[in-house]
Protein backbone atom coordinates (compact mmCIF):
# COMPACT_ATOMS: atom_id res chain seq x y z
CA UNK A 1 0.00 0.00 0.00
CA UNK A 2 1.20 3.07 -1.04
CA UNK A 3 0.63 6.40 0.95
CA UNK A 4 1.61 10.25 0.53
CA UNK A 5 1.87 12.26 3.08
CA UNK A 6 2.30 16.50 2.34
CA UNK A 7 5.15 17.42 4.42
CA UNK A 8 3.30 20.28 5.82
CA UNK A 9 0.69 17.85 7.42
CA UNK A 10 3.35 15.82 8.97
CA UNK A 11 3.79 16.82 13.17
CA UNK A 12 6.53 14.24 13.82
CA UNK A 13 8.12 11.55 12.75
CA UNK A 14 9.47 9.07 14.69
CA UNK A 15 11.80 5.58 14.52
CA UNK A 16 11.21 2.31 16.37
CA UNK A 17 12.86 -1.17 16.48
CA UNK A 18 11.52 -4.49 17.86
CA UNK A 19 13.99 -6.78 18.95
CA UNK A 20 14.00 -8.53 15.34
CA UNK A 21 14.65 -5.51 13.81
CA UNK A 22 17.38 -4.44 16.27
CA UNK A 23 19.58 -7.82 15.75
CA UNK A 24 19.26 -6.89 11.77
CA UNK A 25 20.02 -3.09 12.44
CA UNK A 26 16.74 -2.33 10.51
CA UNK A 27 14.44 0.32 11.65
CA UNK A 28 10.61 1.58 10.96
CA UNK A 29 10.05 5.26 9.82
CA UNK A 30 6.81 6.19 11.66
CA UNK A 31 5.35 9.54 10.38
CA UNK A 32 2.60 11.39 12.05
CA UNK A 33 -0.14 13.83 11.41
CA UNK A 34 -3.09 15.30 13.80
CA UNK A 35 -5.16 12.83 11.94
CA UNK A 36 -5.05 10.45 14.72
CA UNK A 37 -3.56 8.67 18.02
CA UNK A 38 -1.72 6.14 15.24
CA UNK A 39 0.93 6.22 12.65
CA UNK A 40 -0.42 8.22 9.56
CA UNK A 41 2.45 6.48 7.68
CA UNK A 42 5.33 3.26 7.97
CA UNK A 43 8.39 2.90 5.91
CA UNK A 44 9.78 -0.78 7.44
CA UNK A 45 12.62 -2.41 6.86
CA UNK A 46 15.52 0.97 6.56
CA UNK A 47 18.55 0.89 7.54
CA UNK A 48 18.88 2.17 11.41
CA UNK A 49 21.58 4.54 10.13
CA UNK A 50 18.87 5.75 7.16
CA UNK A 51 16.20 5.81 9.32
CA UNK A 52 17.53 8.16 11.50
CA UNK A 53 18.68 10.09 8.89
CA UNK A 54 15.19 10.65 7.17
CA UNK A 55 13.95 11.09 10.63
CA UNK A 56 15.91 14.16 11.04
CA UNK A 57 15.35 15.68 7.88
CA UNK A 58 11.73 15.12 7.43
CA UNK A 59 11.79 16.65 11.47
CA UNK A 60 13.58 20.01 10.10
CA UNK A 61 11.32 20.37 6.99
CA UNK A 62 7.73 19.09 8.34
CA UNK A 63 6.35 22.98 8.84
CA UNK A 64 5.12 24.57 5.62
CA UNK A 65 7.47 22.70 2.55
CA UNK A 66 5.03 21.66 -0.28
CA UNK A 67 7.04 18.68 -1.10
CA UNK A 68 5.94 15.14 -0.43
CA UNK A 69 6.52 12.57 1.55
Amino acid sequence: QTICVPRDRIQHVDTRQGWIERALALSRLLVYTGAGLSADGSLPGLDADEAVRLRDELARGARGLDDWV
